[in-house]
């Protein structure tokens, strides 16, 4: 991973409720604004209510070789408030799909 580049690893332990339809939940306030490096944030132009911000998420395979995740972004919900992390599966041919079926 160094040699590619990566300079923070973040894992978190999946739960049931974090699948492709409810995406991956970050937390119940926005803390993980404060951790995870991202874009500008957002409205989403179909629901201003909520917002967005992408990030620059890439995949690494077993044989070294990385894979842009471009349609990775946090979702803010400000009327819960929470934070949900989506797209990171979306238009990459190398993510771990499975992971997120099982």
């Amino acid at each position: 991973m160094k040699n590619r580049g990566c300079r923070t690893i973040y894992a978190k332990v999946l739960a049931p409720n974090d699948n492709r339809k409810q995406q991956v939940y970050f937390g119940g306030d926005f803390q993980a604004l404060n951790i995870i490096p991202f874009d500008t944030i957002a409205p989403d132009p179909a629901k201003p209510h909520i917002f967005k911000a992408s990030l620059n998420f890439w995949w690494l395979s077993e044989d070294g070789s990385i894979h842009n995740a471009s349609r990775s972004q946090l979702i803010l919900y400000p009327q819960y408030p929470e934070v949900r992390f989506s797209g990171f599966l979306q238009g990459c041919s190398a993510a771990p799909s499975e992971l997120m079926d099982e």
